[in-house]
């Protein structure tokens, strides 16, 4: 027998270790090939409720950008008021600060707009499954029950989604008059430019009060409507007389 060569029945240790060795990968790729199907049909048998619970957090959500909205146009407000009638030595740092709370007025209502975007999306998902689940079944008794059901939970949606386009629809056009005054304090940051939107605040000040009593309307529905399509129920504490 030629030097290094071996009997091919009985291969060599080394030879025995790499086809083990191999025979472990492989077995250790089918292992990860099962647990990813698995994780996949786990995926998409997700339960219809975790779908509604998704939508009540992005209400939540909702719900908490709207209150930063009137929070900030709040803070807006009194920062443009008090350039206005109580006006400092140097009008350039009441003004900056004026400037700066409408920027975050601008940014937290394209937010809170993103945020409705998202909230129809989930909520539009959630009624589809819905649908899967009453095409699925079988007694027409069950099916006409849950499709009520679904017909009332989808009116009660599209009765937010509604309030939530109308309040923004008012919001926007306020933030454009602010931001034109703005423009005509930056060409005339003086006593006189001052005086010269003393009415145009007043009228901007009278329309966000409006505006802030839809908004505090807005967040009671959203806060409603999150609470109703929950699969958690809020436990309420009873004060003991």
């Amino acid at each position: 027998m030629l030097a290094g060569t071996w009997n091919l029945d009985t291969p060599p240790k080394k030879t025995m270790k790499m086809r083990k060795q191999k025979s472990e990968r492989g077995t250790a790729k089918q292992l990860c090939v099962v647990g990813l199907l698995a994780l996949a049909f786990t995926g998409c048998k997700t339960a219809g409720y975790d779908k509604s619970e998704a939508v009540a957090y992005s209400i939540q959500d909702a719900s908490a950008e709207v209150q930063m909205e009137s929070k900030t146009l709040d803070q807006t407000m009194g920062a443009l008021k008090q350039l206005v009638n109580q006006p400092t030595p140097d009008l350039r740092l009441q003004y900056s600060h004026f400037s700066d709370c409408l920027n975050r007025l601008t940014a937290t209502a394209q937010k809170t707009a993103a945020t409705g975007r998202r909230m129809d999306q989930k909520t539009a998902v959630y009624l589809q499954t819905w649908d899967k689940d009453l095409a699925a079944m079988d007694y027409e008794r069950v099916r006409d029950v849950s499709q009520a059901r679904r017909n009332e939970v989808a009116r009660s949606y599209d009765s937010v989604h509604k309030r939530y386009q109308e309040t923004q629809e008012v919001v926007e056009p306020l933030i454009g008059y602010l931001q034109d005054i703005r423009r005509a304090l930056d060409a005339d940051l003086t006593p006189g430019g001052l005086e010269s939107v003393r009415g145009l605040v007043s009228n901007a000040e009278q329309n966000a009060g409006k505006v802030q009593t839809a908004l505090a309307a807005l967040t009671a529905a959203l806060n409603n409507s999150s609470t109703k399509l929950s699969p958690v129920i809020v436990q309420t504490e009873v004060k003991s007389s």
